[in-house]
């Protein structure tokens, strides 16, 4: 419905996709599932394109970059695909706040490398009395090389229990093996899955705990202007309670929070309701996660597939404040230079889609690893 507002180049693309008369002669058929996570696994599996673009009224897209576009988009070139505006590579994009917005298309390479052409062609809309003529493909001459991470190598595993196959902490602890310079990054990574798999039963059970609907019966307004439900709140919740809970985390961004919060803040915060001097953070290395905690949080209440998109940076200790006055306080400055980074500096990132099964996604620069919930022995 949306079609005649977006770019002209793009609607060239997508009517050649539509009618089969495109550069690769492919009908493509379309679908939406009102989550990325849905949609994004579904192309890892069968192919295709994921597009979310800027169109007259929102000219750039709805889709937040720190926390959803950035992580998402280095998945995909991770697997192989590539991730773009149109006119510009999303991982290359400097954020200028936590909430910004940016227009999305991503997937298989040969279909977004049509995208590419047509945006550097600068091509016309489509005439729809007759069928478009059909264009040799040009090289690929625009196609990035897929990104390789120079610190991170992936563990080889060649023997698997008969009872449990590789499991993710098993392979976590092959990547602190692997890599010894991020020994710290399973730690991170079982704070995430553990609140993923608590996410997944809050999911689950929804229909029968009374959390379905609107936060306070409605009213409840984010950053963006969005009306919360109440599982955006609670979920945000367990999410900045299991990352704190790791020792390693400086400093997180969420689509709940109107900006980033510093983990000494936040766990001082903790401790003092608890009464007590909260757990002991390491000394080593910290990190910065950003995450969307429920994407697709209207789908809940149908019984639809939703997720948890996150992302995992290297945290700066003395980055500089970049606030004055009453603007920000010196914490939220020193929180936003963490997070304002470009997603071709994520260390990791992935998500969860809880639907027929539980899945975990990730990447931490050295390819693609999935792993399925296996709800008798309660892991990945």
């Amino acid at each position: 419905a949306n079609f005649p507002n977006w770019d002209a180049p793009l609607q060239k693309v997508v009517n050649g996709w539509r009618t089969g008369t495109g550069e690769s002669q492919t009908k493509y058929t379309s679908r939406y599932m009102g989550s990325m996570v849905g949609d994004v696994h579904r192309t890892f599996m069968y192919g295709g394109v994921f597009g979310y673009p800027a169109d007259t009224k929102n000219k750039n897209g709805k889709l937040r970059l720190v926390y959803e576009a950035a992580p998402i988009a280095y998945l995909v070139e991770q697997a192989g695909g590539i991730a773009t505006t149109g006119k510009q590579s999303v991982l290359g994009i400097v954020p200028e706040e936590v909430h910004q917005r940016v227009p999305v298309i991503l997937g298989s390479k040969n279909a977004l490398q049509e995208v590419l052409d047509a945006y550097a062609d600068k091509a016309s809309p489509p005439e729809f009395d007759v069928p478009l003529p059909y264009t040799p493909r040009k090289p690929f001459v625009n196609a990035p090389e897929v990104p390789a991470s120079e610190k991170m190598v992936a563990p080889k595993i060649t023997a698997a229990c008969e009872h449990t196959g590789v499991t993710l902490t098993r392979f976590m602890l092959e990547v602190a093996k692997s890599n010894p310079d991020f020994n710290e990054l399973p730690t991170l990574f079982s704070g995430i899955s553990t609140a993923c798999k608590a996410i997944a039963n809050l999911v689950k059970r929804s229909q029968l705990t009374g959390l379905t609907g609107y936060e306070g019966g409605g009213g409840s307004i984010n950053v963006q202007g969005e009306e919360q439900k109440k599982l955006d709140v609670l979920t945000n919740d367990v999410l900045k309670k299991a990352l704190y809970d790791t020792g390693k985390l400086g400093v997180l961004a969420s689509e709940e929070e109107d900006a980033p919060v510093d983990a000494d803040v936040f766990g001082a915060e903790v401790a003092n309701k608890a009464k007590d001097k909260g757990i002991l953070v390491d000394e080593g290395s910290r990190y910065v996660a950003v995450f969307d905690p429920l994407d697709g949080s209207s789908n809940v209440d149908a019984g639809i597939a939703t997720g948890t998109i996150f992302g995992i940076y290297e945290h700066d200790e003395t980055c500089p404040v970049v606030c004055d006055g009453d603007e920000c306080t010196p914490e939220e400055a020193r929180c936003l230079m963490n997070t304002l980074q470009p997603g071709s500096s994520l260390v990791a990132s992935g998500y969860a889609l809880y639907s027929s099964s539980t899945f975990f996604v990730f990447t931490f620069g050295a390819g693609v690893h999935g792993f399925t919930l296996d709800e008798n022995i309660g892991e990945f």
